[in-house]
């Protein structure tokens, strides 16, 4: 029999790096500090469905050397083989697996991975005999789940779909310049006439100016057939229709719905990211209770590298150190330690939140109004490279 030996860490790819890549009979966490019941229950059922193999939870105390050395020594036999995986967790433990390792009475292994470049950092010990096997990922579902949270839903699109990928490049190109009209054009009451005509009420000063903007640019792209402004009781209305050209509704009424729906389009067609998700709804918890307190967020586009996730925010507005603030937390409450923050922007960001950005570790793309399909699918390769030295 192989065992696989953790050294539980608060992070879920610390925990599973190894069982993603290797093959086991059972698995045991060895716990320093007691951990939420709910966390070791989503990890066990995790291991449950992938791995079909036994799971158990040692507590050790981690303030005493000596008794970790026996408390170790405790649930190792002469027989089995334990590949000790040292990726995370206690450091104490570290030491002590080491001090039994000069005891040369067991068959022990040690190993450690590199969880950002998914690569065996070394493998060493007793035993050095090859566990590997077809490698396993976790659906970005799943990590937010190990994280505490749950996915409640989510934009469906179909981005392999020609028709889709047409009408996304259509409606950027045609709004890409008017990302702060398209803003406030999108916060306007509306009230639908029938399946393609559509009805605006202009209440501010410049709503009419505005609108104008994007009825022209709308009507040059072929996306409306006709609009018009008129004055009822007073007030200033404006109707329009759209032609056959629109095919995804919820893209024509949704203010950050272009730059979402254009940067998880070239995320998708880079080849570099699985699992890919836009416009998520994340309940903070994992509770649903369907009250209107429930504490959720909503994330434009996240999906997965390798086994690390990845969580973007996508602003047609100049970027802020509060908009960076806000996806750094939601990167590491719902992606762990290993989770990257990633900002899309439309606009030229202003030098001290290009510093701030950098000294968040988090990945910035802006300016991308006057950035290709092509040229946004090279930088997010560049960030995130295929090859790993």
């Amino acid at each position: 029999m192989v065992y696989l030996v953790e050294f539980y860490d608060r992070d879920y790819l610390d925990n599973l790096i190894s069982l993603l890549h290797r093959k086991y009979d059972a698995i045991y966490f060895l716990l320093c500090n007691d951990e939420k019941s709910r966390k070791k229950e989503m990890l066990e059922d995790f291991i449950d469905k992938y791995f079909h193999i036994p799971c158990h939870f040692i507590k050790i105390d981690g303030q005493n050397l000596s008794k970790i050395v026996v408390e170790l020594e405790g649930f190792l036999n002469d027989s089995d083989e334990f590949d000790f995986d040292v990726t995370g967790g206690c450091e104490l433990l570290a030491v002590g697996l080491g001090m039994l390792m000069n005891k040369n009475r067991y068959h022990l292994n040690i190993h450690k991975y590199s969880v950002i470049n998914d690569k065996l950092f070394f493998n060493a010990g007793n035993n050095t005999t090859s566990y590997d096997c077809e490698d396993k990922r976790a659906l970005i579902e799943e990590v937010v789940a190990l994280n505490g949270g749950k996915l409640i839903s989510e934009d469906n699109y179909s981005y392999g779909d020609h028709r889709f990928r047409t009408e996304v490049l259509r409606l950027w190109q045609c709004l890409k310049k008017l990302s702060n009209e398209w803003n406030r054009f999108c916060s306007l009451s509306c009230e639908k006439i029938d399946e393609n005509t559509y009805v605006r009420k202009l209440e501010k000063k410049n709503d009419y100016i505005y609108s104008m903007r994007i009825m022209r640019s709308l009507n040059k792209f072929k996306i409306i057939k006709q609009y018009e402004f008129y004055k009822s009781k007073e007030k200033q209305y404006l109707r329009y229709s759209f032609t056959d050209k629109k095919q995804t509704t919820e893209l024509y009424f949704k203010a950050g719905s272009i730059l979402e729906t254009y940067g998880a389009l070239a995320i998708y067609e880079s080849g570099c990211f699985q699992d890919v998700h836009n416009s998520v709804q994340i309940d903070l918890n994992g509770i649903i209770t369907g009250l209107p307190a429930d504490p959720r967020n909503e994330i434009d586009i996240m999906m997965l590298f390798r086994h690390t996730p990845v969580f973007v925010s996508c602003k047609n507005t100049q970027i802020t150190k509060e908009y960076l603030y806000e996806i750094k937390v939601m990167s590491k409450q719902y992606g762990g330690k290993y989770g990257v923050a990633v900002v899309l922007s439309t606009r030229k960001t202003i030098e001290p939140a290009v510093q701030r950005a950098k000294e968040m570790s988090i990945i910035l793309i802006d300016n991308l109004a006057d950035c290709s399909l092509n040229e946004l699918k090279e930088k997010l390769c560049q960030y995130f490279p295929q090859e790993v030295l």
